[in-house]
C-alpha cells in the first residue's frame, strides 16, 4: 500500500437479502514513511544511477522510463486479459523484480566488462540478488507465508535471465547490431524459459510418479507455461533494450559490455567519446 494519512475501513455484509449492512468506520492512520519498504525496488534503482560515478549524469535517469512503461503497459494487459487479482499481484512483484534487475545490470554494463569469467557471472547474479532481495522485502507483506517458495522461483528466473543475456551475448559479441542481438535474446529467453519449466516434470518422471503422461499434457504442462514464460522474460528486455539502442550514453555501455570492435563505434560530438553507430 502506497498511501498516507488516515485511512477509512468500513466494513459491510448482506443482512436477508436487505442489501449491504454497514457497519461504523475504522480510522486507521498510515504515516508516509511506512511506504519505504514498498518503494524499495526503486530506491535501490535510483541509488544505482546516484552511486557509481560514471552514472552521476543526467541521462542516466532514462533508466526509469522502461519501468514506467512496463509498470503501465502490465496494468492494461492485466485488465484486457481479465487476470485475477491474485494472480495480478504475483505477476506485479515478479514484473518489479526482473525490472529492476535489468536496470541494475544495464547501469553497470560498463563495469561488468571489465571482468572476465567466473568473476562477471558472480557480479551479475549479485545485482539481480539484490533486485530480488528488495522487491521480496517490499512485497513480503503481501505474501507472508510463502517468501521462501517466492525466493527460489525469483532466483531461477534470474539466472535463467543471466544465461540467455549471456548466450545472446556471445553469439552477438564484438559487433554492434542490434537486430541480430535482439533476435538471439528472444530465441534464448524461450528455450530457457521450456527447460526450466520442463525440468520438473523431467523430475516428476524419474520419481515414478509423472504429470506429463502423454502429448497433450506435455504441451499443457510445458510448451505452454514455458513459451508463456519466456514471452514474458523478453517483454521485460525490450523497453532496455529500444533504450540501449536509441541512447548514446546507454548504447555506449551496451557496445563495452557486447565486446563491439572499434569499428563499429563513432565519436560522440557531446563528450569526445566513442559511440557505437
Amino acid at each position: 500500500m502506497r498511501t498516507f494519512g488516515d485511512l477509512r475501513v468500513v466494513a459491510s455484509a448482506r443482512v436477508d437479502g436487505a442489501g449491504p449492512f454497514e457497519g461504523a468506520p475504522a480510522v486507521f492512520p498510515w504515516h508516509w514513511s511506512w511506504n519505504l519498504v514498498g518503494l524499495g525496488p526503486w530506491l535501490l534503482l535510483a541509488l544505482g544511477v546516484a552511486l557509481p560515478r560514471t552514472n552521476r549524469d543526467p541521462r542516466a535517469l532514462l533508466i526509469f522510463i522502461p519501468m514506467l512503461v512496463l509498470a503501465f503497459l502490465w496494468q492494461r494487459v492485466a485488465g484486457w486479459m481479465g487476470i485475477t487479482s491474485a494472480n495480478q499481484i504475483v505477476f506485479s512483484f515478479l514484473t518489479e523484480f526482473l525490472a529492476v534487475g535489468a536496470g541494475l545490470l544495464w547501469l553497470n554494463a560498463d563495469r561488468l566488462a571489465r571482468y572476465r569469467g567466473l568473476v562477471r557471472c558472480a557480479a551479475s547474479l549479485g545485482l539481480v540478488l539484490l533486485a530480488d532481495a528488495a522487491a521480496l522485502v517490499a512485497w513480503s507483506r503481501t505474501f507472508p507465508g510463502s517468501v521462501r517458495e517466492l525466493l527460489i522461483v525469483t532466483i531461477l528466473i534470474g539466472v535463467v535471465v543471466l544465461v540467455s543475456l549471456g548466450l545472446a551475448r556471445r553469439r552477438a559479441r564484438r559487433r554492434y547490431d542490434p537486430l541480430r542481438f535482439a533476435l538471439w535474446l528472444a530465441a534464448w529467453s524461450v528455450l530457457l524459459a521450456l527447460s526450466l519449466v520442463a525440468v520438473p516434470a523431467g523430475i516428476s518422471i524419474v520419481a515414478g510418479s509423472p504429470a506429463v503422461d502423454d502429448l497433450r499434457s506435455a504441451f499443457q504442462r510445458v510448451v505452454v507455461p514455458g513459451l508463456a514464460l519466456g514471452i514474458c522474460l523478453y517483454a521485460v528486455h525490450l523497453p532496455y533494450l529500444l533504450l540501449m539502442f536509441t541512447s548514446p550514453f546507454f548504447r555506449r555501455r551496451f557496445c563495452a559490455w557486447l565486446g563491439a570492435e572499434p569499428g563499429t563505434t563513432q565519436p560522440d560530438t557531446v563528450r569526445g567519446i566513442a559511440e557505437p553507430g
